[in-house]
């Protein structure tokens, strides 16, 4: 799934919470959905997420990208030999 479906995903099941009423209060983080500033806290932690998932993905397409195309020099071009 893709990382902008997962946020959104998340992100509605939270909203499917709020309106049954049900508030999203985490043991470990800081997080609860009752107060507009935990709200805020948990979509800027989900959209870091999905923003450092995007870099990972991107770099390593670009490392494939770059191996495929990159062939290490052959004897007859280092310098060293006459």
């Amino acid at each position: 799934m893709a990382p902008a479906f997962v946020l959104i995903a998340r992100c509605s099941t939270l909203d499917e919470f709020a309106a049954l009423g049900i508030a999203f209060v985490s043991t470990s983080e800081p997080f609860d959905t009752s107060t507009p500033s935990g709200k805020l806290l948990l979509h800027m932690v989900s959209a870091m997420a999905e923003f450092e998932r995007s870099l990972l993905i991107e770099r390593v397409r670009a490392g494939v990208r770059r191996s495929t195309t990159w062939s290490p020099p052959g004897p007859s071009s280092c310098p060293c030999r006459p």
